[in-house]
């Protein structure tokens, strides 16, 4: 439904709630005073502030969680990450996005269909593994793009590659940026004393802290692989114009001593051999054939060629 809380889900737990809201909506900055008045007042700004960073602030008993998931919304680039504030306690789970974000429909799926976790820390904890796996195609596309760009690198290298590389390093610097400090967001978590997780929670949220490990783990092997391919299609690209200046040098060895000569003949002065004999032309472009030919000895003797 439309409208500051987007919907509410009561849990299985004794008056436990999942409370989603739109942090954009005009109205939620009240309704979240209302919902959250026991929660330090910092606390509810943070929560609605317009740019966030991966981070677990504890408050009593209770605790503000800030975690990013990849923008798979239509016509979106996955690295611009959505951001999803959480304030969670014993009894409440309250989240908070700016934008679609698939994970929590995924999540709340699960809770209505009996099928998923009962309490708000397993929720939370439910969501920041969902957060995680959703992360998963999006690296593995990354992934065989810069496989991709190493093929086109070692069959046909180009110029215009520079830029996909580029591209390909900047998607996964970004990616990294919020998801290393996600990593230790759900560490943070772990370590925070919550009566709200339990023992299931707890071993969920070291599995999800281990596959957020592996992700920028990926990532800075995606970054070093990329490097590596800009620095092999540079390489390529030098051998190239080597070559071509190397065949460029030996045509004007060859011929620079070809056009001084002719250009000396051609001057239009008296006295210039053979202006009178007839046949001159011809003896002297065997004469310059020869010499071309005797150029190209020496050079394949010097192993120019």
């Amino acid at each position: 439904m439309d409208g500051a809380v987007l919907w509410t889900q009561e849990l299985g737990a004794q008056d436990a709630r999942w409370i989603h809201m739109n942090a954009d909506h005009a109205e939620t900055p009240a309704v979240l005073a209302d919902l959250l008045g026991d929660v330090p007042p910092a606390i509810r700004t943070a929560l609605l502030d317009e740019d966030t960073r991966p981070r677990v602030v504890p408050a009593g008993a209770g605790a503000m969680v800030i975690l990013r998931g990849v923008n798979l919304n239509e016509g979106a680039v996955p690295e611009d990450m959505i951001s999803l504030r959480a304030w969670l306690d014993g009894e409440r789970l309250v989240t908070l996005r700016k934008r679609d974000l698939r994970a929590t429909d995924d999540v709340r799926a699960t809770v209505v269909s009996g099928k998923g976790p009962q309490a708000p820390g397993g929720v939370l904890a439910r969501l920041a593994q969902r957060l995680a796996e959703r992360m998963e195609p999006v690296l593995d596309l990354l992934d065989d793009r810069v496989a991709a760009q190493e093929e086109a690198v070692i069959e046909q290298p180009d110029p215009a590659l520079r830029r996909d590389i580029a591209q390909t390093r900047r998607r996964a610097i970004i990616l990294r940026r919020y998801i290393a400090p996600q990593r230790e967001a759900v560490r943070a978590l772990l370590d925070a004393d919550l009566e709200a997780l339990g023992a299931d929670e707890r071993r969920l949220l070291i599995e999800t802290g281990d596959r957020m490990q592996r992700h920028v783990e990926d990532l800075d092997m995606l970054r070093e692989r990329a490097q590596v391919v800009k620095d092999e299609l540079a390489n390529a690209l030098a051998d190239r114009l080597n070559r071509n200046l190397y065949v460029l040098a030996v045509l004007s060895a060859v011929f620079l001593p070809l056009g001084f000569v002719t250009g000396l003949l051609g001057v239009n002065v008296a006295g210039v051999p053979g202006t009178e004999t007839p046949g001159a032309f011809w003896w002297m472009t065997g004469a310059l054939a020869v010499g071309a030919a005797a150029l190209l000895v020496l050079l394949r003797r010097m192993r120019w060629l």
